[in-house]
Order: structure tokens, then C-alpha cells, then sequence
């Protein structure tokens, strides 16, 4: 006798959704950024949802968050009637990236240091990698170097305006030539 998989004895909303959306455990484990085994333990009862995972199911499926999180009504799932199966029109892409640049820079700006800003720059890179990781996504991390290099050539830029140590304001051109070494001063003697 073969070992077939049991029956839950509280079954999961999850399993009806997606037997309702004709999805494959392997679909909806891929869909979600999630192990198969992930899956089919959330399906048996063996593991309790997060609401970031439900959140993503829930879009995935179409569920109701609140029906997912409750597991309520596990034999008539409410499921909402979005055609998830076509990929998203390149106008809908743009539209959603220029949104997620402009919450981003708005969160830069509200940064009160240097280093809260890089901070919050490292996370949001830090999150953007794991959900790559998630879906397979490669995500392409700017070089840290590069940014600091862009600071460096604007400081000197600052220090080109201003001559060192004219603290009256009054604005006067950098001189390139410096001061004798102690060397070219005993030549001259």
C-alpha cells in the first residue's frame, strides 16, 4: 500500500483557494517566493500564516486576507475575480516603479543624518536581495563606492568656492600654489 498523504482534520481555506484557481502547490509555492513544504504544512494545519506570507498569498490566490488569516469557512473560499495569469501591461510596470522612487526619495529626505541615510539605503538594498531571493529575481546592487566617490568629487567642489580659512564670507579663489617646504627654503639661503 502506498503511503498516501492524510487528510487534515481542520482543512485549510488555502487548499480550497487554490484547488478554486486551478493551482498547482509548486504554482503557488512559486508565486509566493516559498518551499513546497512551506506550503503543505500551512495547507495541514502544521504551520501558522504570518501576515507578511498572508498578504502574499492573498494577492497570489485572491483570498481574503481576513478568510486566510482566520482559516473561516474553510469550504467556500471568497476569491475575488483578478485575472492573475497575464503578466502586468509595461505602462502598469513604469507607473509602480516611478511610485516605489518617489516613497523611497521621499523617505531619504526625511533622513536627519548622513548616517541614517545610509543606514536606511543598506536596508532597503538588504530587502530588495531577499525578495530576489524569494521569487529568483536577480537584484543588481549599486556599488557602494561609486556613491562615495560622487560625495568626495562634491566636497571638493565646495572647497574650491571658498579659500581655507576666510571665515568673513568674503568669497575669493583658491590659490593652487602652497607654501615652501623646508627643503626649497634652505636651497634659497
Amino acid at each position: 500500500m502506498a503511503n498516501m498523504p492524510r487528510s487534515p482534520s481542520h482543512p485549510h481555506v488555502l487548499r480550497a483557494a487554490r484547488k478554486l484557481r486551478d493551482m498547482s502547490q509548486e504554482k503557488l509555492a512559486s508565486l509566493t517566493g516559498i518551499a513546497v513544504v512551506t506550503l503543505q504544512k500551512i495547507e495541514g494545519g502544521q504551520l501558522p500564516l504570518s501576515p507578511r506570507l498572508a498578504w502574499r498569498i492573498a494577492i497570489a490566490t485572491g483570498l481574503r486576507m481576513g478568510q486566510l488569516l482566520a482559516n473561516s469557512d474553510p469550504d467556500s473560499p471568497q476569491i475575488s475575480r483578478v485575472p492573475l495569469k497575464c503578466k502586468p501591461p509595461s505602462q502598469v510596470v513604469k507607473t509602480e516603479s516611478a511610485q516605489l522612487g518617489k516613497v523611497i526619495g521621499e523617505m531619504f529626505g526625511q533622513c536627519n543624518s548622513q548616517e541614517q541615510f545610509w543606514v536606511l539605503r543598506w536596508a532597503i538594498y538588504e530587502k530588495l536581495s531577499e525578495l530576489g531571493l524569494d521569487f529568483s529575481l536577480k537584484v543588481r546592487r549599486p556599488a557602494t563606492v561609486e556613491a562615495y566617490q560622487t560625495i568626495r568629487v562634491a566636497k571638493k567642489r565646495e572647497l574650491r568656492e571658498v579659500s581655507p580659512g576666510s571665515g568673513n564670507g568674503e568669497r575669493k579663489p583658491v590659490s593652487r600654489r602652497r607654501a615652501p617646504s623646508v627643503r626649497q627654503s634652505r636651497q634659497r639661503a
